[in-house]
């Protein structure tokens, strides 16, 4: 049940703060009137809801305790919360998920076979087991014999909607170490929304690096959505500090190639991404030397939206090494339906309109569905001097998508190694009549959560 903007932002909104307001350890009498009002416009305030009915946008999810009382043949004006604070009760709103046609997931899948990337960060990312589905059936190798991505990872973060980060890696690049940062900061009040996950590779052998670490860190920092309030800056800046010390202690370690990716929710000038992008010494693949913004007619450096400069809100950073082997890098958007009509800028054929794109880069109308999944590609050549270009996809840009990502970034690398780079928006994949079915939230907007 696909919605207008104005209602899918309204049922995100209530979706956001409902789970906020759950996570006090008291609930004033204002808290509750707010708890009741927000289950109202979700669904679930008579009844726990039905994921099958038409007219529901989540379920309420209880596991021990009770939140509310109903009383019977009573109507909404009867129905009172009874628990008295988080420690009366265990539970969440989880929002219905609807499906994504074909076309979109299969030009999301387009969109990663074609540019080859070694690796791969995801932004809202479901389980591991739908992910490794979606690689499994829809990236495989030319002879359709195994896996293009045969390593997937997600571990779940502290988003009680299950929305984390994972990582997708070719048979040349099996993870060697994870650590999971969902226990920084103190009880009540961590620090990542989801996680900032490290996942370690080496380069394989017959690279110009063979051997030697990697350190990939992938971040879905906190977003504007629901209103840039200061608590949501504060949110983001100490979450940049957090990831620019986890940088700053790898890289302390004697580690010289370190990727930091990700949604940082905010543009390069902001003040709480000034840790992360002005305090250490990682630079933005938007830096590299010559960039194509992947619009022959325009200047779009901006990840969302229509892709113009001051909708940069998705990066990719490298440390020096890194960065000092980059020779070009660029924005690939033919995965992505541009403008209202789709002419913004060359898509592939596949994607005849809106909610067939492998991103929306507009807001989706009452027609289109809107769970989405960022996606940051990121290739490394494992071959000494070869100098291979290879791009982004649109949708997010230097590639990321957000609400309506635009922009793909690719950034290649010269003799020593090639490391393009690229980010997309992807999404999840379940289904029981086709090999792989993806979902998207009911609500109907692509865009980010808190």
């Amino acid at each position: 049940m696909n919605q207008p903007e104005n209602v899918a932002a309204e049922v995100l909104d209530a979706h956001a703060k409902v789970n906020e307001l759950f996570e006090h350890e008291t609930y004033s009498s204002e808290d509750k009137q707010e708890i009741l009002r927000l289950l109202k416009i979700l669904g679930p305030l008579l009844s726990d809801g039905d994921p099958s009915a038409k007219d529901s946008f989540a379920v309420l999810r209880v596991v021990r305790g009770h939140l509310l009382k109903r009383p019977r043949g009573g109507g909404e004006d009867a129905v009172t919360v009874v628990a008295e604070g988080r420690g009366d009760w265990t539970g969440w709103v989880d929002l219905i998920n609807d499906r994504i046609e074909a076309a979109a997931i299969e030009n999301t899948a387009r969109v990663i076979r074609e540019l080859g990337a070694d690796i791969v960060g995801v932004m809202e990312a479901e389980d591991r087991l739908t992910q490794q589905r979606f690689s499994d059936t829809l990236l495989r190798d030319q002879d359709d014999t195994n896996p293009l991505y045969p390593h997937v990872m997600v571990i779940d973060g502290n988003d009680p909607r299950g929305i984390d980060v994972r990582i997708l890696a070719n048979q040349d690049y099996p993870i060697q170490t994870i650590r999971s940062r969902v226990d920084d900061g103190p009880v009540g009040n961590r620090i990542f929304s989801r996680d900032c996950p490290e996942y370690w590779f080496r380069f394989p052998e017959g690279s110009a690096l063979a051997g030697q670490p990697i350190a990939i860190l992938v971040n879905h920092l906190k977003s504007k959505f629901g209103g840039n309030d200061e608590t949501s800056v504060r949110r983001r800046r100490r979450q940049a500090e957090q990831v620019a010390k986890i940088y700053k202690e790898i890289r302390n370690g004697g580690v010289e190639n370190v990727v930091v990716l990700g949604d940082f929710n905010d543009t390069p000038h902001s003040a709480p991404l000034q840790p992360l992008l002005a305090d250490t010494d990682l630079t933005d693949v938007a830096e590299v030397t010559p960039f194509d913004d992947g619009d022959p007619d325009e200047n779009r450096l901006g990840t969302f939206g229509n892709g113009t400069k001051s909708n940069k809100i998705d990066y990719q950073l490298l440390s020096p090494s890194l960065f000092a082997r980059a020779t070009g890098a660029g924005i690939f958007r033919k995965g992505v339906w541009g403008g209202t009509k789709g002419t913004l800028f060359p898509h592939f054929d596949t994607v005849t309109r809106q909610s067939e794109a492998a991103s929306l880069t507009t807001p989706p109308s009452s027609s289109t569905s809107a769970r989405r999944e960022d996606v940051i590609l990121w290739r490394i050549s494992a071959t000494p001097g070869t100098s291979r270009k290879t791009r982004s996809h649109a949708g997010g840009a230097p590639c990321a998508i957000r609400s309506a990502r635009t922009c793909r970034a690719w950034t290649s690398r010269s003799s020593p190694v090639t490391i393009p780079g690229w980010r997309q928006s992807g999404q999840p994949v379940t289904d029981g009549q086709q090999p792989v079915l993806q979902t998207r939230r009911r609500a109907g907007l692509d865009r980010t959560t808190p």
